[in-house]
């Protein structure tokens, strides 16, 4: 089974990054062979550099995703 968190995001500079760490390490623990899990964010017209956070996120697990909508 996979899980996918939605994390909607508008201008969240400063708290999408400890957000992101916290809800993969969490899940992490509790992943096994039967749980999958993905971090999809939705970025939607963000004015600072959320984007750039979340790419730096990204860099850590694989399980960290984002789109960017207008």
């Amino acid at each position: 089974m996979k899980v996918s968190i939605v994390i909607p995001a508008y201008n969240e500079e400063s708290r999408i990054g400890q957000t992101l760490y916290e809800f993969d390490s969490f899940l992490k623990q509790k992943k096994n062979e039967q749980f999958d899990y993905e971090l999809l964010v939705v970025i939607n017209g963000t004015t600072d550099n959320t984007e750039s956070v979340v790419q730096q996120a990204q860099k850590t697990s694989d399980a960290i995703r984002y789109i960017v909508t207008p």
